[in-house]
């Protein structure tokens, strides 16, 4: 069995970028998020747990877990235009899979 995750930008659910959608209420402009698996930045897919859903990530494989299973994930701001200091905000949902 394998553990897969999709994330899935909230402001924006058909994004399928790497970049992550400030909420409307951010007063910052030119910037947005970018989340790492592994070092890798991650693509956001649709909020399914269906097998082969586009930028689904793979995880683990279940035999192999024999204790709690870590998702090893950072954040970083990336720039999108020209930079307006402000708030910053974004929401991304995450959905694990086991197939």
């Amino acid at each position: 069995m394998r553990v897969t995750l999709t994330l899935t930008d909230v402001t924006t659910p058909a994004n399928r970028s790497t970049t992550l959608t400030l909420t409307p209420s951010s007063t910052a402009k030119g910037v947005g998020y970018q989340i790492s698996f592994r070092g890798v930045p991650v693509a956001y897919g649709a909020d399914t747990a269906a097998a082969g859903n586009q930028n689904q990530i793979f995880v683990s494989s279940v035999p192999t877990i024999t204790g709690p299973l870590s998702v090893p994930m950072s954040v970083s701001y990336v720039r999108t235009g020209a930079v307006v200091p402000g708030s910053a905000n974004a929401k991304v949902t995450f959905t694990m899979s086991y197939q």
